[in-house]
């Protein structure tokens, strides 16, 4: 979906047209569910973090034609849903002193775990942008801050532990 898709399709949600809600449903669910689930590391918080961004465009309140780059703002409205419900998460085991267990999750997301398990922060965030949103690396550099060639070496790091990973490297 282009960023002028997705402003049209904004604007039909905010006035409560269903179809197009659905259209960035369809679109980007999967997306913001994956980026939640790095946050998390728990399927079921990933998933309601995901439903409260799909939400949270029903009521948006900003100037949709305003949004530049969708996928940057759709990543980013994700990783901080799911920081909030992190926060809110430690908040509230730091009270209750019991075990949490941890959601089972099906076969489908255990790869993201698994690399979600071998990455700093930083590469969790370059790996994201890159590999779900299909963010450019020279356009991540640029929102960052950062220099090109940093966020290269990154998501060749990010790579090479995939590889080891899995066995290949």
């Amino acid at each position: 979906m282009t960023d002028a898709e997705f402003i049209k399709n904004l604007k039909g949600a905010v006035n409560r047209d269903a179809a197009a809600l659905e259209k960035i449903y369809l679109a980007y669910f999967k997306k913001l569910f994956g980026t939640a689930l790095f946050v998390l590391r728990d399927r079921d918080d990933a998933y309601d973090a995901a439903t409260d961004v799909i939400l949270k465009l029903c009521d948006y309140s900003g100037a949709p034609a305003a949004i530049r780059n969708h996928t940057a703002f759709l990543a980013a409205m994700a990783r901080n849903r799911a920081l909030d419900i992190l926060r809110r998460k430690n908040r509230s085991l730091s009270l209750c002193e019991e075990a949490v267990p941890i959601a089972d999750c099906p076969s489908d997301c255990l790869w993201l775990e698994d690399i979600c398990a071998v990455l700093s922060e930083e590469e969790r965030d370059v790996f994201v942008r890159h590999a779900l949103w299909g963010c450019r690396l020279k356009d991540i550099a640029k929102e960052c801050g950062v220099p090109y060639i940093r966020v290269k070496r990154l998501y060749a790091l990010v790579k090479e532990k995939v590889k080891k990973l899995y066995g290949r490297g």
